[in-house]
């Protein structure tokens, strides 16, 4: 049922963020986020999520927040839909997170 129903997939999702916040914290840190993210997250955003995983680990270092989850699949889904970020619009209401992760890979695209 998880690999199958979206809705319920993005229940248990959203749901995961409470359960791994350590008590008394906002912000779950990035290092527990990737590994629930490599429990969690479909085949689907496999490549999406290597490539973004070398990123927090690279670049960022920095706690992750309920935004920046909750809009990690509606990301990977743009990303899968069109790779190259065309649709990409840096003014909607993406966290910073994603915002820097963007320029990330166009830098390492030009690079």
């Amino acid at each position: 049922m998880f690999q199958t129903d979206f809705n319920y997939f993005k229940k248990v999702y959203s749901f995961t963020y409470k359960f791994i916040l350590e008590p008394n914290e906002k912000n779950v840190p990035y290092e527990t986020a990737i590994a629930y993210w490599d429990l969690l997250l479909p085949k689907r955003y496999k490549n999406q999520l290597e490539s973004f995983k070398i990123f927090l680990t690279e670049q960022w270092k920095q706690m992750i927040t309920k935004d920046q989850w909750n809009m990690i699949i509606p990301f990977f889904e743009l990303q899968v839909t069109n790779p190259q970020l065309e649709n990409y619009d840096e003014s909607a209401s993406w966290p910073i997170l994603i915002d820097t992760y963007v320029e990330y890979l166009a830098e390492q695209q030009t690079s």
